[in-house]
């Protein structure tokens, strides 16, 4: 049973739920903290969970009815119980679950894994979605160096893209949405298109896999032209909708005449644990994962926001209407974690590290069009409080440059405002960068 709460004590547990359409908020659980563990158990409070944007928006926050709805299958916690029979584990330890929304998580010690020394919680959350497509890595008969297209570039795109990059993949992506693929340049992929290369000499019919992220019908169809005879195409996206007439003769004719294999990329394919004659299972690729952020073969530093839990309805709005320009949310459960209570609830807290001691400063670039290594024309900046008017030439040539001093986008330019992206209007494409801890 969940009931409003506006009160904190760490002696209970608190878990975002759904409780209407559209509407998210952290209630009071009545779990019983009490209970004895089994011997198999561990128990702990919650440090960070990772919003699923596209499972927890369309099947919990945009639904309209059997409320409450608890959400959430991505959380990093610290063992503060151990189980009777529980080995290579003790208190203390920090580890990875497929656990909900709450500051409290308890779990069978089998269906954990300890976090690498010195990765953080709020980076460790990001395993579980990394795990979506590590299933297709696993399942696949393409082997690398060979091109791969993604399509789609929202979260579990982009990691996609970056899983298949990492294992050593030629990886080719594609979005229409513009500032997808803006992230996905500014995080360090290559091959960033705007829609599936099937109108491309160069690439057409070059592809043994394609992974479909989106869950567009457009974008099936358009995979299925786009690889080599005898690929395949994997559908990872859930299809939440239908957002075309296409017919399926289009589909039919590009499947038997392309030798197209079309088959889903569900994850659960896959085992929970090592299996013999099986290859992987879901927690060793989510172990895998967990290296590979550690390691920085896959980064996920500057491709979320993170919010108090208390700020769940502000956090899943700005997914759902993608006020952020980032790609994911991190719940922040440390304040409840560490002190039982929740501090400043509505502050929304920026990625990687708390700055609530550092200067805040913007740097605003125009450019004549949207590409990173487009050259400046215009540039202001906010130093330490203060307003400066730079002088010619710029310190910075191109918005890459910036980016590359330390400085982080925050605001991609608002093509929807340009007809023609060939010509400029007013002062073109504007660019927003923070910094913290610079000086004049």
């Amino acid at each position: 049973m969940l009931k409003p709460t506006s009160s904190y004590d760490s002696n209970k547990v608190y878990t975002i739920a759904i409780t209407n359409h559209q509407k998210a908020e952290l209630l009071q659980s009545e779990i019983d903290l009490t209970r004895p563990l089994a011997p198999d158990e561990i128990a702990g409070q919650t440090l960070a969970t990772l919003i699923s944007t596209g499972t927890e928006l369309n099947s919990a926050y945009l639904t309209e009815s059997s409320f409450p709805k608890q959400v959430g299958y991505a959380a990093v916690f610290r063992l503060d119980q151990v189980g009777a029979e529980v080995s290579g584990l003790k208190v203390g330890d920090i580890v990875f679950a497929s656990g909900s929304h709450s500051s409290y998580q308890r779990q069978s010690a089998k269906n954990v894994v300890l976090l690498p020394a010195g990765l953080s919680a709020e980076l460790a959350v990001f395993a579980r979605i990394m795990g979506v497509s590590m299933t297709t890595l696993t399942t696949t008969s393409a082997r690398p160096p060979a091109k791969v297209l993604v399509s789609g570039l929202g979260l579990v795109g982009h990691l996609a893209a970056k899983n298949f990059l990492a294992a050593g993949y030629q990886v080719y992506a594609c979005d229409p949405v513009e500032a997808r693929r803006q992230i996905a340049m500014t995080e360090g992929l290559d091959n960033i298109l705007t829609q599936v290369p099937v109108e491309s000499d160069e690439l057409y019919g070059q592809f043994p896999l394609a992974i479909e992220c989106s869950g567009h019908e457009q974008a099936l169809l358009d995979a299925a032209l786009a690889i080599r005879k005898g690929g395949e195409v994997v559908c990872i996206a859930t299809p939440w909708r239908k957002f075309t007439d296409l017919s399926l003769h289009a589909l039919h004719n590009a499947i038997f005449f392309n030798y197209a294999h079309i088959r889903s990329g569900w994850e659960w394919e896959l085992p929970h644990h090592p299996q013999d004659f099986k290859h992987n299972s879901l927690f060793e690729n989510y172990a895998g994962a967990l290296r590979w952020l550690q390691e920085g073969r896959v980064s996920v530093s500057n491709i979320y926001t993170k919010y108090h839990p208390a700020d769940a309805q502000n956090a899943y709005q700005d997914l759902l209407h993608k006020r952020n320009n980032r790609l994911a949310v991190v719940f922040d459960w440390t304040d409840i974690a560490s002190e039982g209570k929740l501090v400043n609830p509505q502050t929304k807290v920026e990625s990687q590290t708390d700055r609530s001691d550092l200067q805040q400063n913007l740097l605003y670039i125009q450019t004549s069009n949207t590409a990173l290594t487009s050259n400046i024309h215009g540039m202001s900046m906010l130093i330490a409080g203060k307003i400066v008017e730079p002088e010619l030439p710029f310190i910075y040539q191109t918005p890459l440059e910036a980016i590359q001093d330390g400085w982080r986008i925050i605001q991609f330019p608002n093509t929807s405002l340009m007809m023609d992206e060939s010509r400029t209007y007013g002062l073109g494409c504007e660019f927003i960068l923070e910094k913290y801890g610079v000086s004049l």
